[in-house]
């Protein structure tokens, strides 16, 4: 789902590639960060709705908080990796 909200709200041709990183951080945390070039408003049907459930499906599995950020000239998406429990 978050790399599915990078292409819905960035643009993306040849003249403005979309530059994507995904690592896992020293906080072990999935981490998705892109280079921010937003599409314009009328362009994206956007209801918050993605943001909202996985803030709410980690509340549910006690998993800490995701974080959605806009730093500079990047959108990052954190979110902490789950651990098996036996």
């Amino acid at each position: 789902m978050l790399i599915e909200n990078v292409f819905k709200h960035n643009i993306v041709t040849a003249q403005n590639p979309l530059e994507i990183d995904i690592f896992i951080d020293r906080d072990d945390r999935l981490v998705i960060r892109n280079n921010y070039q937003p599409r314009r408003k009328d362009e994206v049907v956007s209801t918050g709705i993605g943001h909202k459930n996985l803030m709410e499906k980690y509340k549910l599995l006690d998993g800490g908080d995701p974080l959605f950020m806009l730093t500079g000239n990047h959108y990052i998406a954190c979110i902490p990796l789950l651990s098996r429990k036996p």
